[in-house]
């Protein structure tokens, strides 16, 4: 059997547990510590990727906020311009309920007033007949 070379020792090293005998056991702990370091270049590859994704909803969720809180001002606006409105609408709305009320209210005044006037004239034409 030859001696271990400087990175046979290392190997030896790193997986105490694994008695090397030959080259087939350097041969598998050289497997094993490819698998372990591809393990772990995929795992901070995996953790980037996560890391990207979370940045990535980080800024849609600060994105859609701003836009929330941009079309909750815009709906209050709405909301207060409208309600003004609605008031409004309902003051002309009684205003005009009235004002044709007055306007009913004349018109029945006036055809009172002429049926007295036509009665006046009636009275007077007789009245005025009687005289002559």
């Amino acid at each position: 059997m030859t001696e271990p070379t400087k990175e046979e020792r290392k190997l030896a090293a790193k997986h105490q547990d694994v008695y090397i005998t030959d080259k087939k056991s350097i041969k598998i702990l050289k497997a094993r510590d490819i698998v372990s370091d591809w393990n772990e270049s995929m795992s901070k590859h995996i953790v980037k990727a996560a890391d990207k994704e979370v940045k990535d909803l980080e800024t849609i969720i600060e994105i859609q906020e701003r836009t929330i809180a941009a079309e909750k001002i815009v709906s209050n606006r709405l909301f207060e311009k409208w309600f003004d409105q609605e008031q409004i609408i309902k003051d002309w709305r009684y205003s005009y309920w009235k004002l044709e009320r007055k306007f009913t209210k004349a018109l029945e005044d006036i055809k009172f007033l002429n049926h007295y006037m036509n009665q006046k004239e009636i009275k007077k034409g007789k009245n005025g007949k009687k005289k002559k």
